[in-house]
């Protein structure tokens, strides 16, 4: 993983979990029948899904990332843990996240993805062009992951999550 500074921090990886984990991930992750991020409660998850939030909000992981981002001991900061089973239309505007965040992190689960940009996840330039993108969109597949520090500079930078 490699993180850009510019035009912000941010990081994409590819293959972050282990192949091992997929079946385990997609039978232990909560079937939630509503579109959007729900707060995670682990009595609506399995253990595959519950080692994977501990794993990922561990202080070894967020200083590790925060480190890459360019955020100081990022475990210092409360973590809010967020589930996504599926968007609908109203998650897909140019937006970016809340002032109050220090940093956003997403893993992605799914086994394949068409070839269109719905649900694809891009970094902008700006909050006023989709197509002026920072690196090429990414889809939301299995081990893919995707971070970002929200900075000032993040307003005029926003995130666009397409959604078909």
């Amino acid at each position: 993983m490699q993180a850009e500074q510019e035009p912000f921090p941010f990081l994409i990886a590819s293959d972050i979990l282990a192949e091992a984990k997929r079946n385990a991930l997609h039978q232990d992750f909560p079937k939630y029948g509503e579109a959007g991020f729900l707060p995670y409660s682990d009595k609506e998850c399995g253990p595959a899904v519950i080692d994977l939030v501990i794993e990922a909000t561990s202080p070894a992981v967020a200083d590790s990332l925060g480190e890459q981002l360019g955020i100081e001991r990022l475990s210092q900061y409360p973590t809010l843990v967020t589930i996504c089973r599926f968007l609908d239309r109203r998650h897909g505007a140019i937006h970016t996240d809340g002032k109050a965040k220090i940093a956003t992190a997403l893993f992605y689960l799914n086994d394949s993805w068409g070839p269109t940009s719905g649900g694809c996840l891009r970094f902008l330039n700006g909050p006023d062009d989709v197509d002026d993108v920072v690196v090429p969109e990414l889809k939301p597949l299995y081990g893919n992951f995707a971070s970002v520090q929200i900075t000032p500079s993040m307003a005029i930078y926003p995130l666009r999550v397409s959604v078909a």
